[in-house]
Parts: structure tokens; sequence; C-alpha cells
């Protein structure tokens, strides 16, 4: 009998992150009236490497517009477009919403070989509070929580965004205009493709 149960036991237990709960996140992209603010192209956002990703939503929008999900590289892209001139249709826009899986256990990296290797994650620790420095405009309160190689960052006021390493030394925001950062050799800088750069307090 005491067999029959440590082996039920083992058993449970190796099979356990079978039945973790996967992760599922959300993002949104919308182009306005025929994309004047983002180009002929539509609005892009970058949601960083999941299992899976598909269309959660797609708004009402005007003649010919359009959403899309498709895989980039290791990537997975959102895409809402409203065309531009010289289609007759103005005023009008496509906002777009895709939910991405993670069956990983509790939602982690599946293997580090899908998602780049070891080397991404382990090169710099992003955690804690950061202050933005932009045009000689100084903003702290900024805060970045990072699991593994995925990040959120926070501004003062309002919603956190995600965002992913894509190399060793260089991040993407998911949001926020999909701007990249370079982090500094010492991993308390991160200078953005806008302009802007953060320091770690």
């Amino acid at each position: 009998m005491k067999t029959i149960i440590l082996i039920i036991t083992l058993s449970l237990a190796l099979a356990g992150p079978c039945f973790a709960s996967p992760r599922i996140s959300e993002y949104k992209a919308a182009s306005m009236d025929q994309d004047t603010h983002g180009g002929k192209d539509g609005q892009e956002t970058d949601m960083g490497v999941h299992d899976f990703c598909a269309l959660s939503f797609v708004g009402s929008g005007g003649l010919n517009s359009a959403c899309a999900v498709y895989k980039r590289g290791s990537s997975w892209v959102l895409i809402a477009r409203d065309p531009g001139f010289p289609d007759p249709w103005t005023g009008e826009g496509q906002i777009c919403m895709a939910q991405c899986i993670d069956f990983g256990a509790g939602g982690n990296d599946i293997t580090d070989l899908d998602r780049g290797g070891d080397d991404i994650i382990k090169t710099f620790n992003l955690n804690g509070a950061w202050t933005a420095h932009d045009k000689g405009k100084i903003t702290k309160g900024f805060k970045i929580v990072q699991k593994e190689k995925t990040l959120l960052f926070y501004p003062p006021d309002g919603n956190n965004v995600s965002g992913h390493f894509i190399e060793n030394n260089k991040v993407l925001v998911s949001g926020w205009g999909s701007p990249t950062g370079t982090i500094g050799s010492d991993g308390k800088k991160i200078t953005w493709s806008n302009g802007s750069n953060w320091t770690k307090d």
C-alpha cells in the first residue's frame, strides 16, 4: 500500500507543471483617420515572444480597414490598418486587440532554446526604480519589473506596458510608440531610440 501511495505522489509531482495555469497577455493597436499619425502602413504593436497569439477583438472600422496578427521572426505582431490617401473614407478608424498565451509552467518560458538562449536573461537585472531624462526634463517614478526575458514598464501614472529583450543589451517596449532601448555596460542606463534615456535610481 505504501508503495502505491509513493508511486501516485511521485507521479503527481512530476506531472505538476502540466496543470499549471497558462499566462495570457492582451495587446491593442489603433489606426485612426487614415492613419495620419502612423504612416500609410498602419499601426503595429510588437507583442514579443509567445507560444501563440490570435485576434480577440476587431472594432467596427471604416471601409477597407483591417486587423491582422502574424509572426515576424520569433515575435508576434498585431497590425491595425485604416487605409490612407487615396482611400476616400476619412474620419474613421480601426481598433484591434489580440491575446497571447504561454503554456510553460505558470506562464514561464518554455525553453531557453525557443527564447533565444540563457545569455539574454543573465546579462542584466533591470528590476527597480528608474528616472527618465528627456530634453532637459527629469521625471522620477518609473519602474521596471523583470521576469526572465519579459519586462513590465510602469510610468509614474497611467497603465503599464510590456516589453522584452531582443538582444543581450537591447529591449523593446510593446507600447509608447514601440521604442527600443540600449542598456549601458553597467546595466544602470537605458538609451532609447526616441532620444531620451533612463537611469537606475
